[in-house]
């Protein structure tokens, strides 16, 4: 039997997501749905990272590209992971607890961590979460996701006069490279 959830069932998260240019199936999605009783716009599907072919539906129906800002309270954002993970929540909690009653020794947040699953949190906590989300959609901006370098190098392209990055700005954002020289200083 799981306990009851310590967090407000009415608290809900908002995403902001950007128009999106073209389908790109490293980017998540969210297609807004309907406006609730307050006038914010409700979330119908979000996904993470979709094949290509339904990156591109989405786009059909109106989706947006995830941008990954969040707002909401924090009590919501906690709800979000309880739902989907209550028996975690409830061992964090305990741990957070045993270490504030023994600070000289707290080591159970210590001992917890190894054993805590490796969760994503856009397609293990959002995905499916739809009913406890509302999304700000945002108009085309020239937003870019700076999740790597490839993507770090394009935005700087595009912002440079010629459209092309300079040679120190591409080596710098060689990884390989970086780790090369970070071998020689050591």
């Amino acid at each position: 039997m799981l306990a009851a959830s310590p967090f407000k069932t009415s608290t809900k998260g908002s995403l902001a997501a950007v128009e999106s240019g073209f389908a790109d199936p490293e980017l998540g999605y969210i297609v807004p749905g309907n406006r609730d009783e307050a006038g914010a716009l409700s979330v119908a599907q979000f996904v993470e990272k979709p094949p290509m072919t339904l990156a591109r539906l989405m786009i059909e129906r109106g989706g947006l590209w995830n941008a990954f800002i969040l707002a909401g309270a924090v009590s919501a954002i906690l709800r979000l992971f309880y739902l989907r993970y209550p028996q975690l929540l409830n061992d964090m909690r305990a741990a957070v607890h045993l270490d504030a009653s023994s600070p000289d020794e707290a080591v159970a947040a210590t001992d917890l961590y190894p054993r805590l699953p490796e969760l994503d949190f856009s397609r293990h906590v959002l995905e499916g979460s739809e009913t406890a989300l509302r999304v700000l959609p945002v108009p085309a901006c020239g937003w870019s996701d700076l999740g790597t370098p490839r993507r770090v190098s394009e935005a700087l392209r595009r912002l440079s006069p010629n459209g092309t990055a300079s040679q120190e700005t591409a080596s710098i954002l060689n990884l390989a490279a970086q780790h090369a020289r970070l071998q020689l200083a050591v």
